[in-house]
């Protein structure tokens, strides 16, 4: 491990502040290792269409907030494991939604879908590199992802998804993630679009 040493004591120990990585890689060992003790418990945290219910099994979002900040202050409990653990798990549910409707939209077309849900070590990472991002409103937990042979392709299909019919609501503006008109300093060029899932809608789909 990597320790910035701050100073230290004659005949006394050093005095060591550990780096960001190192809380980064000790809040994720903490969550590994309660969530490993809860599976042996056999408390359930898959997910499944009961977890999408009012309230969730996860209380709240001040609740999720709350588990969140315990990542950052290395004082993680048991509970707060298992909050993050049906909270993290529930986005399947809506991940599997979400690319079905994709699949279905994108058949025939050429256009390649893949989907993930992010791993806890992305999840810690960038807690303590946005110190002010709040868990519950962590964006993209659940993600899917289309590749387009070109340009032309990925802009007409974006409009006709733009267009479809159904309940679950686009919130950020045309241009907010548009990384092919703004390109970033890595490179990097595509298009981000961010969904607010309505679990309440028939289905929980459509």
């Amino acid at each position: 491990m990597n320790y910035v040493i701050i100073g230290t004591a004659i005949g006394g120990p050093d005095t060591f502040y550990p780096t960001t990585e190192d809380r980064v890689i000790d809040a994720l060992r903490r969550w590994l290792e309660c969530s490993s003790l809860i599976d042996m418990a056999g408390i359930e945290v898959m997910a499944s269409p009961k977890m999408i219910r009012f309230p969730p099994p996860w209380e709240s979002n001040g609740r999720v907030n709350r588990a969140g900040d315990a990542i950052r202050n290395d004082s993680l409990t048991f509970d707060d494991v298992h909050i993050l653990n049906v909270w993290r798990a529930a986005h399947n549910k809506v991940l599997n939604n979400f690319q079905t409707i994709i699949r279905y939209k994108t058949r025939g077309r050429g256009i390649v879908v893949a989907q993930r849900l992010k791993r806890r070590m992305t999840i810690v990472d960038k807690l303590f590199r946005e110190s002010g991002m709040r868990l519950a409103r962590m964006d993209d937990v659940a993600g899917c992802r289309m590749i387009f042979s070109d340009i032309d392709s990925l802009y007409a299909f974006r409009t006709v998804f733009h267009e479809s019919k159904f309940r679950h609501r686009r919130k950020n503006s045309l241009d907010k993630y548009d990384y092919i008109k703004h390109p970033k300093n890595s490179g990097y060029r595509g298009i981000h679009d961010i969904y607010a899932y309505d679990a309440r809608s028939p289905r929980g789909a459509v």
